[in-house]
């Protein structure tokens, strides 16, 4: 959350609209836009849920205690992610999905990359990452490779006994 002084340039004063000259502005997911006391009628989440199904990110923006937008992002996986998940797991590699984005964002990523959806970790933030390759590591006795971007990754990178560090998150 952050206050954004002197904004007049997002917007066309030749209408004659008032612009105040300070907002209050929360940029997130669901979890933080809660934490800022804000709740989403259903149509919001509604429209939110569908984006999400189709594989996007969903970020919503609140000015001053309401909701001004949602911005929904998405990186398209590869063409050939799913026939190299389908080669990996031909060699008997078990192929899982770690993400921060939230369940139904990663079930379409994963459908799109033939990933089963119990192999799915959703919602993970950048600071589990490393928990949850160690319990990979625990559970299944075995080395784990971790292909991550981004800052972010960098621990959970160093956790895996294999770190492949990569431009985007769908390379």
């Amino acid at each position: 959350k952050c206050t954004v002084t002197n904004l007049r340039h997002f917007f066309d004063l030749s209408s004659g609209v008032h612009v105040a000259e300070k907002y209050d502005v929360a940029i997130g997911n669901r979890t933080l836009i809660g934490e800022s006391g804000i709740s989403l009628d259903s149509e919001t989440e509604t429209m939110m849920r569908d984006y999400e199904e189709r594989g996007h990110t969903a970020v919503i923006m609140v000015v001053d205690g309401k909701l001004s937008s949602i911005i929904t992002i998405s990186d398209p996986i590869k063409k050939d992610a799913a026939s190299a998940v389908d080669l990996l797991r031909s060699w008997g590699i078990k192929v899982f999905l770690l993400t921060g984005d939230n369940i139904r964002t990663a079930a379409a990523i994963a459908k799109e990359a033939n990933i089963p959806r119990e192999r799915i970790f959703a919602g993970v933030l950048p600071k589990q990452k490393v928990s949850k390759i160690r319990a990979l590591q625990e559970k299944y006795q075995c080395k784990v490779a971790m292909v991550g971007d981004g800052v972010n990754d960098s621990p959970a990178l160093v956790q895996a006994d294999v770190g492949i560090a990569i431009g985007t998150g769908t390379d």
